[in-house]
């Protein structure tokens, strides 16, 4: 049936896909916020959303949760932390987007998470300035933490496993895997196409024990017009044994939510297999979430479907 309808949706793509890649190969335009931008995500609330999850790991595919948060804050540009304190001339608005990834493998759980911070002055600061992700499970603990420092990331990474370990490194100033949840909600025409340098993900960082580093990979934009809907995917090392392919699936209607992500390649480690870890959007609500953390605020966290800790 999942065959068919994107097989469908090809057919629905012909007319209108071939029509849209002039503007979308473009490389990114300035961004100015519109009107209709500014009421939805400069109002003093946040955007959760739900999605359940069927997530790769150790060969099997496991039921989970992704929570994604996305919201505007003023952030320190020099210091590369929220602006808090004090005003600078140094703060800019950034849209951040936080992932909280929740599965259970057998008896014990994983609980990953990864923030980005992307400006929305995408002329001044093409890129995220800062990326973060920790991965905790009943064995122990690691993160990593990129800091844009003079056109490349500074990496620290730090682990409970004796494969990574204590680890500082760089990699190039280029487009995260991360931050491509900001820019569909940003100026998705302006996703760039072809082929292209990307740091991936720093959840399959984690999950395939690969060192962090720029990765060559083709990334397409498909528009279907009929359904009102787009895919941006991204192919890296297409043929070879670590083929991974990522998609999102998104409104090309503003604000562009992710309805689907999805991402396959070889997973496990004795016996590995070809899976597809999906996530699909099942709920999404607008809220200053910060200020609802009392007893009585569960209703709302009921509501919006979130199982964790429940």
């Amino acid at each position: 049936m999942r065959k068919f309808f994107f097989q469908a949706l090809l057919i629905l793509a012909l007319c209108d896909c071939r029509n849209s890649a002039a503007s979308a190969v473009a490389a990114s335009a300035a961004f100015t916020p519109s009107p209709e931008f500014s009421r939805y995500w400069l109002s003093g609330t946040a955007e959760l959303a739900r999605f359940s999850l069927s997530q790769a790991r150790y060969s099997e595919i496991h039921n989970g949760e992704l929570v994604v948060i996305t919201v505007s804050e003023p952030f320190r540009s020099d210091k590369q932390v929220k602006s808090e304190l004090t005003h600078s001339v140094n703060e800019v608005t950034v849209l951040k987007v936080q992932q909280m990834r929740r599965f259970a493998t057998g008896i014990y759980d994983y609980a990953l998470t990864t923030t980005s911070f992307k400006p929305l002055d995408t002329a001044m600061h093409p890129l995220a300035l800062k990326v973060t992700g920790s991965a905790v499970d009943w064995c122990g603990q690691a993160w990593l933490q990129l800091n844009l420092k003079k056109g490349s990331y500074a990496v620290q990474g730090r682990s409970y496993f004796e494969e990574s370990g204590d680890e500082d490194f760089t990699v190039p100033g280029i487009m995260s895997e991360d931050e491509i949840w900001q820019r569909i909600r940003l100026q998705p025409t302006a996703l760039p196409q072809g082929t292209v340098q990307v740091i991936p993900s720093l959840f399959s960082s984690r999950l395939r024990h690969r060192k962090l580093a720029a990765e060559q990979a083709n990334a397409e934009l498909l528009m279907y017009g009929a359904l009102k809907q787009s895919e941006y995917s991204l192919v890296y090392a297409l043929g070879t044994a670590n083929e991974r392919r990522v998609s999102f699936i998104f409104e090309n209607n503003f604000p562009h939510r992710i309805l689907e992500y999805r991402e396959t390649y070889m997973d496990g480690f004795e016996k590995p297999k070809k899976l597809t870890t999906i996530a699909r959007l099942k709920k999404t609500v607008n809220t200053a979430y910060w200020r609802e953390h009392d007893n009585n605020h569960r209703t709302k966290r009921r509501a919006l479907g979130v199982t964790g800790f429940d």
